[in-house]
């Protein structure tokens, strides 16, 4: 029987092979297109500038204003572009980004009134600039009726553009933006990943 020491150095020298194989399988892109893809995308992500961002606490929203999310909790960030003093990502590599956010809203809105959430890309002002886009909803009529909202887009981006997430309701009194109170409970969230190389 083999000494302890020789056991496992002939186990990590086992392992190290298994990894090689898969670091080669992972470099044919027609090679099991399903789970294995899966796990090339997975891989490829980690070289790639991305950010998850998660909003924790409830967030009242003042009745026709737009008003910024204020993200709280960053989930992943790779790239530092989580500017927390201004609730914005500020780009530190060019390329093309696929932007998304989510929300949920505490109650519905009466039948006349409308919300909505926006990424803005170098957004001051939401009534002015063009470089935003917004996911409208409209009101259901019914305050039990409680509401989500999601949007997504592509942005191509330069070093320092940044994105922001903003939302509007005008329901005639301020509502309450429901924070991701749970683990389980993922809402608000943003979501922005860099897709190509493509600057600007």
């Amino acid at each position: 029987m083999p000494e302890p020491d020789d056991f496992l150095l002939n186990r990590v020298a086992a392992l190290e092979r298994e990894v090689g194989k898969l670091r080669t399988a992972l470099r044919r892109p027609n090679l099991y297109p399903g789970s294995l893809g899966l796990a090339r995308a997975l891989h490829d992500l980690g070289n790639v500038p991305h950010a998850i961002l998660r909003k924790a606490a409830d967030q009242s929203i003042t009745n026709a204003t737009v008003t910024k999310l204020l993200l709280d909790t960053v989930v992943l960030d790779n790239d530092r572009m989580f500017d927390s003093a201004n609730n914005e990502l500020v780009v530190r590599t060019a390329g093309v980004y696929l932007c998304a956010v989510n929300v949920k809203w505490a109650t519905g809105f009466p039948i006349d009134s409308f919300h909505f959430v926006a990424i803005g890309r170098n957004t001051v002002n939401l009534t002015t600039d063009l470089g935003w886009i917004a996911q409208f909803g409209a009101g259901s009529g019914t305050v039990a009726d409680a509401p989500r909202g999601a949007t997504s887009t592509l942005f191509a981006m330069a070093i320092g553009d940044t994105l922001e997430v903003h939302v509007y309701q005008n329901s005639t009194a301020a509502r309450l933006l429901i924070g991701a109170n749970t683990v389980l409970d993922t809402t608000p969230l943003f979501t922005v990943v860099k897709v190509a190389d493509q600057s600007v």
